[in-house]
């Protein structure tokens, strides 16, 4: 049997309530039928309503999951090459400039680098050069720290802009050497310095 629609089944009980000969008992079963027409219609209405809506939360929750992933990996993207971008400009910073041509080529706006042999260099090659270079440099800056501390080195610049390097501890010391090399004495075994106050004094009174 064919499933009607809720205005056919609308239609039929309009024309059932203008029948003057219906009687009472045809009417109540007639009008029994249409209810359960009906409620059928609604039934069906329901389900098709659940599905859909079911069908509706799968979509909107695969097209977030799909935006989120395709934004998390566009921000992913960007930092990857923000960092090689700046990976890149360190290490131009850190060749001179006649050298980085060299070692530097250029196919269809890509920049190759190679080192001194021709090799190309990867990305990972350069981090691993950087690295060394950062741990050389932070090796040294400790060294140099250790060696203004010790021996009160320190750097003056000129209006020039030119460094001159200023030792007071090292230089009293070189200018008092002439006068007392002869009151003290070194052991390479031992490793220290022997300081003689009885040919201080005798110089002193000289």
């Amino acid at each position: 049997m064919k499933t009607r629609n809720r205005k056919e089944i609308l239609d039929d009980i309009r024309k059932l309530s203008l029948d003057e000969g219906i009687d009472l008992d045809n009417y109540k079963l007639s009008i029994s039928n249409y209810i359960e027409e009906l409620e059928k219609i609604e039934d069906n209405e329901r389900k098709e309503n659940k599905y859909t809506l079911i069908i509706l939360l799968f979509v909107s929750l695969f097209t977030g999951v799909f935006a989120y992933i395709t934004f998390t990996s566009k921000e992913d993207l960007a930092d990857n090459l923000k960092e090689k971008s700046n990976i890149i400009d360190r290490y131009e910073k850190i060749l001179p400039r006649d050298t980085l041509n060299q070692t530097t080529t250029a196919v269809k706006g890509i920049v190759i680098y190679t080192d001194e042999k021709g090799r190309k260099l990867t990305v990972p090659d350069l981090i691993k050069e950087n690295t060394h270079l950062m741990n050389e440099l932070t090796s040294a800056l400790g060294k140099l720290d250790y060696i203004k501390e010790t021996y009160g080195v320190y750097v003056e610049t000129d209006k020039n802009g030119d460094w001159h390097l200023k030792a007071d501890r090292v230089d009293s010391a070189l200018l008092l050497l002439p006068h007392y090399k002869d009151c003290i004495n070194y052991n390479p075994q031992k490793k220290h310095w022997t300081i003689y106050i009885s040919k201080i004094d005798t110089l002193k009174h000289k």
